[in-house]
Formats: structure tokens, sequence, C-alpha cells
């Protein structure tokens, strides 16, 4: 998924990303954060509730492409097991 948003200023935005994940082998997704194609950051969401993953990454001013990266999805359909990435919404700061 991704969004094209307008950054008034050249400045750090706190991006709060709330999100869940379905684990396999008790390994959650990863979940990335990339501005114009490229990975900002990124951390394994090992929860299976709702929780914050906060990243502060310096944007330009201008608008840019923010989206939301997911990197080892894993699916055994012989044992039912599908690993997933669920974002509830991203707060911008």
């Amino acid at each position: 998924m991704s969004e094209d948003i307008d950054f008034p200023d050249t400045a750090i935005y706190r991006f709060e990303i709330i999100a869940k994940g379905r684990l396999v082998d008790d390994i959650g997704p990863e979940m990335g954060l990339i501005i114009d194609g490229e990975i900002k950051d990124s951390v394994f969401v090992n929860t299976t509730t709702y929780e914050t993953f906060t990243f502060d990454v310096e944007v330009s001013e201008g608008t840019h492409e923010f989206a939301i990266g997911f990197y080892n999805d894993y699916w055994d359909p012989d044992e039912g097991i599908d690993r997933n990435l669920y974002v509830d919404k991203t707060i911008l700061k």
C-alpha cells in the first residue's frame, strides 16, 4: 500500500503505524516504512494484538510516496500456516 504525502517542511516526522501480525513459528511479519521506494526502517511485528510501532524519519519538503512493506510472507496450504500483516492505521506527526 502506498500514498503520496505533501510534507510542508524538511524535518524529522514521526510515523506511528498501528499493526498486528499472524505469526509463523513465533516469527511475526517484517514491516518496513518506505519513502520514495527506499526502506527507511523495519521492525518485526511479533504481536497478535494491535500495537503502535513508531518510526522517526527525516523527510525533505515536497511530495513523497509513503508505503508500508511486508517482507517475509509465508504460506503453507498443507499445514494451514499463513503469516500476515494487518495495519489498522498510520498517524503522521
